[in-house]
C-alpha cells in the first residue's frame, strides 16, 4: 500500500468502513437472504457525500463477491421455471437487479474521479467502464429471466459509461482498442444480448445465451459511420435515448449527430461456424460435449437444443424481424388452452378433459395476438409452447405458438401469440427408428394454409422427429393408421416441432 493510500484509508469515513465491516461478516448460508440487506448497505453507501472514489472502489470490489455468490445461488432456481415466477423469486431477481444497477452506479461515480485521483491498476478507466457495463448487462439479463423489461435508466446509463470511455481513450469516435477490449466486448454483449430477443427464449436458453456472449460478442461491429448504398447497418443506437439496438427494418433513425451503428450479421456468420461443427459431429457419431469437445460452447444445455437455440439467435441476428401486419388494440375475452398436451385432450375428450382459463385479448393482427392475464397460476409459461384460443363458446379453437413472455409483476403476465392454424385434429405419432416405430406422442394434425404451407403439417412435442418417416393414428369413431413421410420441418422450439408432411402410400 503507497503513502498516499495508506492516508486515504485511515481517514475511512464512519459509512464506508460500517458497510465493510458489513461485508466482512459472515453471510447467510443462503445468499439470496443476504439480497435486502446487500442492497440497503450499497445504497447506503451510494448516498454517502463523505465516501471517498477509493473507498467507494475497494467496497464495490468487495460487493462483487457477495454479488456473484448470490447469483451463483439464484440462476439455477430460475432456469428450470416458466412464468410468470412466484412473488419470492420475482422479488429476489428484483432486487439483484437493482443491486447490480446500483454498482454499476458505483463504479461511474469511481470513473469520472480517476482523472483527478490515484489511478491504480484496478482503476484504470477501461477497467471500470468494462465493469460498469458488464453489471448493466446484468441487469438486462436478469430483467429477462424474470420476464421484465429493463429498468429505466438501463441503457442511459450504458450509453453514458461507453462515452465516458470514448472521451478517457482520447477518440472522438469508439475507444482505442483492440476488437477484444473489455469496454467494446461489454458493451456488444449487452446490445446482442437485446437483439436476440430474451423474451422470446426460456430461462435456460437466456443463460446459455448469457455465457456464449461473454466469449463472442467481440465479433459484433459498431460504428459512428452509417453505410451508404445497399449495405447498411443491422441496428442504430440513439445515446441520447433510454433504449437498447433499434432495428432499421423497424424504425428509421433519426437525423441527429451522435448515432451509434451495430450490427450482428458476424455473430450470426460465428453461430453458423458452431452450428456447422455440431452437425458433423453428430453426423459422424461422435459425443459432443459443450465446453470440452466443443470448448467454444457454454455448457447447460444438450447439443440438439443448442443447435436450435444458435440457428434461432442466428436468424434474429443475421435478419431483424419486420413487422408485417399492423396490429389492432383491443379489448375482449378469449378462452385459452396451454401446452400441447392439454390441447390435445381438450380436441380428443373435450373441454372436461383439459383446464380452459379466461385472457384478455390487448391487441391483434392477421397473425397473432397479444393477450393478458392477472389470475394465471406460477409456472405455466414459456416460448415456444403450444396454446389453443378461441373468441366465444362453440367457435373454433386457433392454435398458436407463444412468441414471447412479459412478466412486470408476479400476478401479471402478457403473452405474444402467432397463429399456426385455425383448425387442428388430434393424433398420436410415433416415429421410426431403428427396429420400429418409437414412443407414440400426441400431435395435432393442421391443414394448409395458403401461401404458408402447401401440405398439412403436424405439430408434435419437441425431440418427436428422429426421420424422415413416421407413424400417424388418428381414434375417432373408427381409429385410423397411416404411415407419413415428413416434407419439411419448419419450426422447432424448445417445446414443439412443426412439420409438413405427406401420407405415404408404400406398405408399414
Amino acid at each position: 500500500m503507497s503513502p498516499g493510500e495508506s492516508t486515504t484509508q485511515s481517514a475511512a469515513s464512519g459509512t464506508a468502513a460500517e458497510v465493510i465491516a458489513w461485508l466482512g461478516a459472515e453471510p447467510s448460508v443462503d445468499p439470496v437472504a443476504d439480497l435486502p440487506d446487500m442492497l440497503r448497505q450499497l445504497e447506503r453507501l451510494l448516498r454517502s457525500e463523505d465516501v471517498m472514489p477509493l473507498q467507494l472502489h475497494r467496497a464495490l470490489e468487495l460487493f462483487v463477491v457477495r454479488v456473484a455468490d448470490a447469483r451463483e445461488a439464484l440462476v439455477p432456481r430460475l432456469t428450470g421455471r416458466s412464468l410468470p415466477l412466484p412473488s419470492d423469486l420475482f422479488n429476489a431477481v428484483s432486487t439483484l437487479e437493482r443491486v447490480v444497477i446500483s454498482m454499476a452506479n458505483g463504479y461511474s461515480r469511481v470513473l469520472s474521479d480517476v482523472g483527478s485521483a490515484m489511478v491504480t491498476q484496478s482503476r484504470k478507466p477501461e477497467v471500470l467502464s468494462a465493469r460498469a457495463l458488464a453489471l448493466l448487462t446484468d441487469a438486462v439479463w436478469l430483467a429477462a429471466l424474470k420476464g421484465a423489461s429493463p429498468r429505466a435508466g438501463v441503457w442511459n446509463e450504458a450509453h453514458r459509461v461507453f462515452h465516458m470511455a470514448t472521451v478517457a481513450a482520447g477518440s472522438e469516435a469508439l475507444p482505442a482498442e483492440l476488437p477484444r477490449g473489455a469496454v467494446q466486448g461489454a458493451y456488444k454483449a449487452m446490445l446482442a444480448m437485446a437483439a436476440a430477443q430474451p423474451e422470446a427464449l426460456t430461462a435456460r436458453e437466456q443463460e446459455w445465451l448469457y455465457q456464449y456472449l461473454e466469449q463472442t460478442a467481440w465479433r459484433a461491429e459498431l460504428s459512428t459511420k452509417p453505410k451508404t448504398g445497399i449495405e447498411t447497418w443491422d441496428y442504430w443506437i440513439d445515446p441520447a435515448q433510454d433504449a437498447g439496438p433499434i432495428a432499421m427494418v423497424r424504425r428509421s433513425p433519426p437525423p441527429v449527430e451522435g448515432m451509434i451503428y451495430f450490427s450482428a450479421a458476424e455473430l450470426a456468420r460465428g453461430a453458423t461456424g458452431h452450428l456447422e461443427r455440431i452437425d458433423a459431429a453428430l453426423g459422424a457419431g461422435g459425443e459432443v460435449i459443450p465446453g470440452a469437445s466443443l470448448p467454444e460452447l457454454p455448457a447447460g444445455l444438450p447439443p440438439q437444443e443448442i443447435a436450435k437455440l444458435l440457428r434461432s439467435l442466428r436468424e434474429r441476428w443475421a435478419m431483424p424481424p419486420r413487422r408485417e401486419q399492423m396490429r389492432r388494440h383491443n379489448d375482449y375475452t378469449v378462452d385459452v388452452c396451454i401446452g400441447l398436451r392439454s390441447i390435445w385432450r381438450l380436441k380428443h375428450a373435450g373441454e372436461e378433459a383439459a383446464q380452459v382459463m379466461s385472457w384478455r385479448v390487448q391487441n391483434e393482427s392477421p397473425g397473432g395476438y397479444a393477450i393478458m392475464s392477472l389470475e394465471v397460476a406460477s409456472n405455466t409459461l414459456s416460448p415456444g409452447m403450444a396454446v389453443a384460443l378461441r373468441r366465444q363458446v362453440g367457435a373454433q379453437w386457433s392454435v398458436c405458438v407463444v412468441r414471447w413472455v412479459r412478466s412486470d409483476a408476479p400476478d401479471r403476465v402478457e403473452v405474444g401469440l402467432q397463429t399456426i392454424s385455425n383448425e387442428s385434429t388430434p393424433v398420436r405419432v410415433g416415429f421410426r427408428g431403428g427396429e420400429g416405430p418409437g414412443e407414440m406422442m400426441p400431435g395435432l394434425v393442421l391443414p394448409p394454409v395458403p401461401g404458408i404451407r402447401s401440405h398439412q403439417a403436424i405439430l408434435a412435442p419437441s425431440g418427436a422427429y428422429q426421420s424422415r418417416r413416421f407413424l400417424l393414428v388418428h381414434e375417432g369413431e373408427h381409429i385410423y393408421v397411416a404411415q407419413g413421410r415428413l416434407l419439411s420441418l419448419d419450426m422447432q422450439t424448445s417445446h414443439v416441432e412443426l412439420f409438413q408432411f405427406e401420407y405415404d402410400p408404400y406398405p408399414l
